[in-house]
């Protein structure tokens, strides 16, 4: 009985750990960064616009604190527009709700113009 209990019991805690959410990835993070803008509105911001833009995003730290999860991204994009390079910090907020990840907010965080990466060529 107290074995039958004990399996039972740890079914139980597999099955709740199952039902959790798994953090967005930072495929993820791309995805849902499309449509929002980082930056200083007054001075230079961007507006995510395509997956095409992310030459590197890294999460470089998280933090989660019950439905909260915060994570420091630093990634390098590119404005295919204009074809030029730059490095950005921010910080994205997620919040869980109905059992699913959604971005609440986007910090201004850093972003800066930088040199053509080498070996990368002109767009046509």
């Amino acid at each position: 009985m107290t074995r039958i209990l004990s399996i039972l019991c740890f079914l139980a805690g597999f099955l709740i750990a199952g039902c959790q959410p798994s953090t967005p990835s930072e495929e993820q993070v791309k995805a849902d960064l499309i449509g929002q803008t980082m930056g200083d509105p007054f001075s230079f911001s961007w507006k995510f616009e395509s997956l095409a833009e992310f030459e590197q995003l890294e999460i470089t730290d998280r933090r989660q604190q019950g439905n909260l999860l915060e994570y420091d991204v630093h990634m390098r994009l590119r404005d295919t527009n204009m074809d030029r390079f730059y490095t950005a910090n921010t910080v994205i907020a997620y919040r869980r709700t109905n059992n699913r990840w959604d971005l609440v907010s986007v910090s201004r965080g850093s972003l800066q113009q930088v040199p053509r990466p080498a070996g990368v060529p002109l767009n046509q």
